[in-house]
């Protein structure tokens, strides 16, 4: 991600509508200049005290994210730190540049930074549901793709949206002139945005197939009990903040479909904090009050851990595989082949502790996954 890239904001459009036709103006307290007239950087007057206040507020999740970060020694946790703290700065400067409000850098910086951030936020909301799936799922998959996969693929889609959003914003930075290149940039910005909000859906899909397997599980007998970790609160915290970042996405698409002439969302601040800054903070909120790291505790959730056992059990099969069907042995394979059912059995072992109970006539009680784990254990299968 580019420091340089300038994220198409109601700001840098407003002045680039507005350079053709206007009037030069002295400015005023703090720098300020109506719409409409040479330089105007925004179209209204923006509030000191809004921005100070949201400042604070940012300031205060932040740090609540960053101790709560280091008292469950989560290190995926520095990716909403870092949405948290581009929010946090982003509000900085736009506090600084209320009382300058003739400064470009300023504006494009606190938009840019603002614009960026909620990806962040995306990626995080990810990247929880696939450990989610990984610690409970008993097959660590839903629709056949693995609980590594799936973060690995939303995370890339959250990245390559980025990265037209990106485009797009080049061509409608400030010092742009040529209207139809304007044009052209704000369709790629919003394919880019449009393209967001797809796998924010297809992402939800993954999270109700989820969550409708473990309430299928504990229908049949199962529970967490007696080491209850809350996943099913903490699903609900993802769909309320995946509500939240398709709001805001609305909002943006919305900010760039209406016509500028007549687009009340570029004329009051009210509704970028409202439609935008609101919803990021109630999102970092909630992952405050209900952080993964109360959640994802346990053997499993030891994601690293789990994928390069993952890994060597994969590996392991297929040397077991091929030697069956070539009838071969040898040491090599052999002791691969055993290293992996170690594993297998340690894993197993280590899961027995943290094993929610069921009743074990359950058609989804966690015993038919752990026999069946055990069972494999004892020898390997070709997948």
């Amino acid at each position: 991600m580019s420091a340089t890239l300038n994220i198409p904001s109601s700001v840098l459009l407003a002045r680039e509508e507005t350079s053709k036709s206007c009037e030069s103006v002295e400015p005023g307290k703090y720098g300020y200049r109506p719409p409409g007239s040479c330089d105007a950087l925004y179209h209204y007057n923006p509030s000191f005290a809004l921005a100070a206040a949201f400042t604070a507020g940012f300031a205060l999740t932040t740090a609540v994210h960053i101790f709560q970060a280091i008292l469950y020694k989560k290190r995926f946790c520095a990716v909403i730190i870092m949405g948290a703290l581009w929010e946090l700065l982003s509000f900085g400067l736009r506090t600084i540049g209320t009382r300058h409000q003739d400064s470009v850098v300023l504006a494009s910086l606190s938009f840019t930074i603002f614009a960026l951030a909620p990806l962040w936020i995306n990626a995080f909301v990810y990247m929880v549901a696939g450990r989610l799936i990984f610690c409970f799922h008993p097959e660590k998959r839903v629709f056949k793709l693995n609980a590594v996969s799936i973060g690995r693929i939303f995370i890339l889609g959250d990245i390559a949206a980025f990265i037209i959003q990106a485009g797009g914003a080049t061509l409608i930075g400030p010092g742009a002139d040529n209207k139809k290149l304007i044009d052209i940039g704000l369709r790629v910005y919003q394919a880019g945005i449009g393209i967001q909000q797809a796998f924010v859906i297809l992402f939800t899909v993954v999270l109700i197939a989820f969550h409708k397997a473990m309430v299928d599980m504990e229908k049949g007998g199962w529970t967490d009990s007696p080491h209850y970790r809350k996943w099913k609160l903490m699903v609900w915290v993802l769909y309320l903040v995946l509500i939240l970042i398709t709001a805001r996405i609305a909002y943006r698409l919305a900010e760039f479909i209406i016509d500028f002439d007549n687009n009340p969302l570029l004329e009051n601040e009210f509704y970028m904090y409202v439609l935008d800054a609101v919803p990021m903070f109630i999102a970092l909120l909630a992952l405050n009050l209900v952080h993964p790291g109360r959640v994802l505790v346990g053997p499993e959730s030891n994601y690293h851990e789990g994928k390069k056992a993952f890994k060597a059990h994969k590996k392991a099969d297929k040397r077991a595989a091929k030697m069956a069907k070539k009838g071969l042995s040898g040491s090599d394979d052999e002791e691969e082949s055993m290293i992996g059912i170690e594993l297998r059995q340690q894993q197993a072992q280590q899961h027995a502790a943290w094993a929610p109970q069921g009743g074990p006539s359950s058609r989804n009680s966690p015993q038919k996954y752990h026999f069946y784990q055990m069972a494999n254990s004892q020898a390997p299968a070709a997948e």
